[in-house]
């Protein structure tokens, strides 16, 4: 199964955990994201934090580690 959307209720520790998330990347290379960040979120010191734009975000957003929207 591809990633869709996942929210801050699903991210625990720096992963993701919904297993119902995780994709085989050799069958399915491709990965999308919501367009809408509605949850506040923090990016911890020691993660790298990824998504595609463009991004609505009206929520709080703190990154301590590294966040990049392409």
């Amino acid at each position: 199964m591809a990633l869709s959307t996942i929210d801050t209720n699903q991210i625990a520790n720096g992963k993701v955990a919904n297993e119902d998330m995780v994709s085989d990347t050799a069958t399915n290379p491709f990965r999308s994201n919501a367009t809408n960040i509605t949850s506040d979120l923090t990016v911890p010191t020691t993660h790298n934090f990824g998504a595609f734009g463009p991004i609505t975000i009206s929520a709080t957003i703190t990154v301590n580690g590294v966040l990049t929207i392409v």
